[in-house]
């Protein structure tokens, strides 16, 4: 069994840190950085437990969720980050109807963005909305697509290609990973 210190690396923390910089209470921030919704019960009742000792409660508030846009930033609650201004061909176009849960989604996915990362997996059942998500915040930022579809038997070797230049080796990416390249 992983203990529950062990979990809270270095890059969590920082993920902590920066979700309640941007206005989440510590509680939540901590269940969404620790995946607590996968783990075991018992687990998972150790660090409610555990929590709850030190006076981390979570704040339950089910307000909406704003998405507003200005020409250059796109700002979704709490969040505000930049448009990345994509070519307006690849940019996703898809009929959406919001809801709250949604948009707060959505929130967590922008908050991602503005803390740094760039690269973003959604893990769900088939049909559950995942390109469905994906595809509306790009349209908001009106950023690219570059769709990559994985299955039990993709490698790293299957996705990337090694290209030679002089005497150095180095990883590209494929058509299949790069489709807005082959286009």
């Amino acid at each position: 069994m992983v203990a529950l210190g062990d979990m809270l690396t270095m890059r969590r923390m920082v993920a902590v840190c920066s979700a309640v910089c941007g206005g989440v209470d510590m509680a939540t921030a901590l269940h969404t950085v620790l995946l607590s919704r996968f783990m075991p019960v018992l687990t998972k009742k150790t660090l409610c437990a555990t929590l709850n000792d030190l006076g981390v409660i979570e704040r339950k508030k089910q307000e909406d969720i704003a998405i507003t846009s200005t020409p250059d930033t796109l700002t979704i609650g709490s969040v505000t980050i930049p448009k990345l201004k994509g070519d307006p061909e690849l940019v996703p176009s898809t009929l959406f109807y919001e809801n709250k849960n949604q948009a707060r989604t959505l929130e967590e996915l922008a908050r991602s963005l503005e803390g740094g990362c760039r690269h973003l997996l959604l893990v769900g059942n088939q049909g559950v909305g995942k390109n469905k998500l994906v595809d509306r915040l790009l349209n908001l930022l009106e950023a690219e697509r570059e769709y990559l579809q994985l299955h039990r038997d993709s490698t790293v070797q299957s996705i990337t290609v090694q290209v030679r230049r002089g005497s150095t080796y180095s990883s590209a990416g494929t058509p299949l990973s790069s489709p807005s390249q082959s286009r």
